[in-house]
Formats: structure tokens, C-alpha cells, sequence
């Protein structure tokens, strides 16, 4: 129903190796927010001198959806990876105090697959 890419971002089901983690969610993420900087910083973009007001407009009518659809891949291929390292898809909750979003980085990062261990 979502594709080969929509499951990869949208669902919570399956698996994500360290490869796919990097090069198809984490690459395209430094990228958009690469782009997202270059092109406020090229077109000078102040939003907040109050001479943009129809450009801030639509900037916060495109930027929700987005920043959504990111904070939702970003559960779900979080969640996938974790599950693949070996560890249970609730650990994505101990992301929520300042340590545990520590720990939940390194394990996304640097833990083996479960056919390695």
C-alpha cells in the first residue's frame, strides 16, 4: 500500500539496517536541513523585521506538514532500527529524559545488527 519508501518512513513494521539508517534517513535529513539553511540564508530571509508577513505565512504553511512527516519517519525508522539492533521497539520511549536520548543515539549509531551478534 505505501511503496518500498513510504514503509521505510511510515511504518512501524519491519526492519532498518545500519546502511539504510544512514544513507536513506539520516543522509536525506542533513540534507533538507542543509537546503532549508542555504535557502534562508541566500535569500536573506529575516522573519523577523516584519517585512516578510506573507512569507512567513507560507513558510509555516509548508514547514508544519514537513516537520511532521519528519518527526513521524523519524519514530518509525528509529523504532525499525532499534528493533533490528535487537533491542525492544519501546526503547524509543526512553528517548524522553536528557540521558536516555543519549543512550537511544548511541545505540542507534554504533549497535550491530542481530545477525552480527
Amino acid at each position: 500500500m505505501l511503496g518500498k519508501w513510504g514503509s521505510l518512513y511510515f511504518d512501524f513494521k519491519g526492519t532498518v539496517t545500519r546502511q539504510q539508517f544512514w544513507l536513506h534517513f539520516m543522509l536525506p535529513i542533513f540534507a533538507l536541513q542543509v537546503g532549508a539553511r542555504l535557502l534562508v540564508q541566500v535569500y536573506e530571509m529575516d522573519f523577523l523585521d516584519d517585512i516578510w508577513p506573507t512569507a512567513e505565512i507560507v513558510t509555516a504553511v509548508i514547514a508544519l506538514p514537513v516537520q511532521l512527516a519528519i518527526i513521524w519517519s523519524a519514530l518509525a525508522v528509529c523504532s525499525k532500527r532499534l528493533f533490528s539492533a535487537g533491542f525492544p521497539r519501546r526503547t524509543l520511549l526512553a528517548a524522553v529524559p536528557t540521558f536516555g536520548v543519549l543512550w537511544v543515539v548511541f545505540e542507534l549509531l554504533f549497535s550491530p545488527d542481530k545477525e552480527e551478534r
